[in-house]
């Protein structure tokens, strides 16, 4: 389909008195809505992509992102461009965007075959984007090299940094072409073609000469980068002929320097790194450097490194941020001896810094297998985190605990878990000690995940009960049953409904391993003790809890149990607290993408308006996971022509995203028919804030869904029936606004 601007003879579809003229104005108007269709249709994309990365469909999700590259493709220049890079570049420090998540998918996977098309639809793209463009194509052509280098196909990535080069060319401005070449060299030099990297270096260095600025400190930091990239391609002459002339910017020339070490140290001239490290004047760069040079001497058996490390230590004691740089120097020379850099960080007086050195010394000794050692210092990491201020030393704690128990140290991720003495702390401890429970099991770890259940306080009762499941699970996995069952003696008396989740999730587990006998029995204990519990809101959650189980076994759910739900909902005598937890146990379900477990929980919710919202969350979940039979379950379902309208509505876009018109179409007729029964008045507005606020059009009226309706047909290249609909509008100006739009539409063969 092509959109077509300002041909109108479709315009004999409509009345007569109803047409508009072509006017330039009618163009304009045409544009705009391209622009906001596009917009669309590329997040209801980008919706979907999220959803398959979600679930770790990676196939489908490359597809998406392959579609999406496609779409951004065919939109006029400016938006291409920006589009196209926002989809494969990503800003430093910032969490991964899809694509990158992609790229990393695939490499955990070794799996490079998934995302090749689509690397390869986005060289297609890109490449297409002209000379006004250069700097944002030379990037993205970059970024999709880079991606080519992370799975290991260099032929392709080096052809990629050839078009990105290129690209260059017709970049504007010595100071621009300098920031897109250095980063192209040095990922050549990542792809073996050294030789390129330095041909692209003389270019960046001739326009890094010349370029012209106010401020002189451009010129040189520019002529820093290509220094430090020239160092990474071995040319440590050239390199250093160029940062010895940097002296009026120290940070600029001692980064580069660094980068001289380095290679220096890499090319085995030992002498000369520690001359160039000494040489530097940048205090925080000459600290850093020096640790490296200390490092690689001891490493080697060379004489002098521990001198070199504590000449560091006293450079790193002149900056202004002295903790920062000095954790940076000791954790780089601990790697290779660990006593003189203890000593560096016993000594620090920064508690938060002192407690994360120290921690990382701990963990390299316990991978050393030195624990007592490692033990001693964690006695120190303890007192240095109690000295941590308390608004810092929960986060400071977690923090902490994720570096231990990534390497599988939990025994020491206990420690710190449990040295904060802070009351105010107590219920962080324990949600910390739950994520060592849940990790620990995970791996089997089963002595670690027992002792840190224990040391969750007995009176924080769901956070126990969380760690018990966990560990149940783990322990029924081992094939210690016997285990797990034992762990229901440590549930409080009072407390059924620990019990229950606790029995249930068992008895899941026990099903998944095979166990059928012993699960089937101890779900038939988890239903009675449900049924018997004391209170309705007991009963419902137990009954949902052993439901979500059942489940999670991939089993049928026993209808008593939904039964249960619904009684237990009505008999709380409240709708509002009632439909509050069957909300979030919706929630609960559709993570679990159990979409007709959920379904049933959002059908038992007493109240009318939250029973609505809770089927429209299962219907965008279910929409999101691509299972268009449970949004047709909710449409049946729903009391509401406006949700329905609305799903069926996203199930007209889902269908035309996969190519299927007559599926879009048939949608679209029954749309039609629910949206005649939306209530009056035909445009309604409600308004935000107080009074006086900001009147907004309700997009859910009935005006709004024929609007939605017209346009959909007329995407689908029927226009006829199109501008039925839009006649359909009673308000004379919202009627011929739709038609308008709808004649903006038009196939081309």
């Amino acid at each position: 389909m092509i959109l077509v601007f300002g041909n109108l003879h479709q315009f004999a579809l409509a009345p007569a008195q109803a047409q508009p003229q072509p006017t330039r104005a009618m163009t304009g108007f045409c544009l705009q809505e391209q622009d906001t269709e596009s917009d669309r249709h590329f997040f209801s994309r980008m919706r979907r992509l999220e959803a398959d990365l979600a679930a770790e469909r990676l196939e489908s999700a490359s597809d998406q992102m392959t579609a999406l590259l496609k779409l951004a493709g065919s939109l006029p220049a400016p938006q291409k461009a920006l589009r196209l890079a926002g989809l494969i570049t990503e800003e430093p420090g910032y969490n991964p965007n899809p694509w990158r998540t992609l790229i990393e998918k695939a490499d955990e996977r070794d799996q490079p075959g998934l995302v090749l098309p689509m690397l390869a639809e986005a060289v297609r793209e890109t490449r297409t984007l002209g000379a006004g463009y250069s700097f944002l194509k030379s990037q993205t052509l970059l970024a999709i090299a880079r991606a080519y280098l992370a799975l290991d196909q260099l032929e392709a990535a080096g052809a990629t940094l050839e078009l990105a080069a290129r690209a260059v060319q017709t970049v504007q401005g010595d100071e621009f072409k300098v920031n897109a070449l250095v980063p192209i060299a040095d990922a050549a030099v990542s792809a073996g073609r050294v030789d390129r990297a330095i041909a692209l270096l003389n270019q960046a260095n001739r326009h890094a000469s010349a370029i012209v600025h106010p401020n002189p400190t451009r010129r040189r930091s520019a002529l820093a980068k290509v220094a430090a990239s020239y160092a990474k391609a071995g040319q440590i002459t050239l390199a250093q002929q160029i940062a010895q002339r940097l002296t009026d910017v120290p940070y600029a020339q001692g980064q580069a320097k660094l980068e001289i070490v380095r290679m220096q140290l890499t090319q085995s001239q030992w002498e000369s790194a520690a001359a160039t490290a000494r040489s530097i004047a940048d205090p925080s760069a000459r600290a850093i450097a020096l640790a490296e040079v200390a490092s690689a001497y001891t490493a080697r058996n060379l004489t002098g490194g521990e001198a070199l490390f504590q000449e560091a230590v006293t450079v790193a004691k002149s900056v202004n941020d002295t903790e920062f740089t000095l954790e940076t120097v000791v954790n780089t020379y601990a790697g290779v001896r660990i006593d003189p850099a203890l000593a560096v960080a016993q000594a620090m007086t920064d508690a938060e810094k002192r407690s994360s050195v120290l921690t990382n010394l701990a963990l390299q000794l316990w991978g050393q297998q030195q624990t007592d050692q490692a033990a001693a210092v964690m006695q120190q990491v303890e007192t240095a985190l109690r000295q941590v201020p308390s608004d810092w030393q929960a986060f400071q704690v977690r923090h902490l605990v994720q570096r231990a128990i990534a390497v599988s140290a939990y025994d020491p991720a206990i420690r710190i878990a449990t040295a904060p003495t802070d009351p105010f702390l107590a219920g962080d401890r324990d949600i910390v000690l739950l994520l060592i429970v849940q990790r620990a099991a995970e791996r089997q770890a089963l002595a670690a995940a027992d002792q840190a259940w224990m040391s969750i306080a007995p009176e924080n009762l769901e956070i126990r009960s969380q760690a018990m499941m966990a560990l149940a699970t783990a322990y029924v996995n081992a094939n210690q049953a016997d285990r797990a069952l034992e762990l229901r003696q440590a549930v409080h008396p009072t407390d059924g409904l620990t019990q229950v989740r606790l029995t249930a999730a068992i008895a899941r587990q026990l099903l998944l391993t095979g166990n059928i006998d012993p699960a089937t029995d101890l779900f038939n204990e988890a239903r009675t003790t449900a049924a018997g519990l004391a209170t309705p809101i007991d009963r419902l959650q137990a009954a949902s809890a052993v439901a979500l189980e059942v489940a999670n076994a991939r089993q049928p759910v026993d209808p008593s149990m939904l039964n249960l739900v619904r009684r237990s909902a009505v008999e709380i005598n409240d709708f509002s607290t009632s439909s509050y937890y069957l909300w979030s146990l919706v929630e609960q379900t559709v993570a679990l993408r159990h979409f007709d477990l959920a379904l049933q929980l959002a059908l038992a919710t007493p109240d009318p308006d939250r029973r609505e919202m809770s089927l429209g969350t299962v219907a965008e979940a279910a929409l999101r996971d691509g299972h268009t039979d449970q949004v047709l379950k909710v449409i049946d379902q729903s009391r509401t022509p406006e949700i329905r309208v609305g799903l069926l509505l996203s199930l007209v876009e889902r269908a035309r995203q996969d190519g299927q018109p007559q599926e879009a179409i048939a949608y679209l007729a029954r749309a039609l028919e629910l949206a005649r029964t939306i209530p009056d008045p035909e445009i309604r507005t409600f308004t935000f804030g107080n009074e006086g606020g900001t009147v907004v059009d309700d997009d859910r009226d009935r005006a709004s869904a024929y609007e939605a309706i017209a346009i959909h047909y007329a995407q689908l290249a029927r226009q006829a029936e199109a501008l039925r609909v839009a006649g359909l509008i009673q308000h004379p100006q919202e009627r011929d606004r739709v038609r308008r739009r709808v004649l903006c539409y038009e196939t081309r063969t």
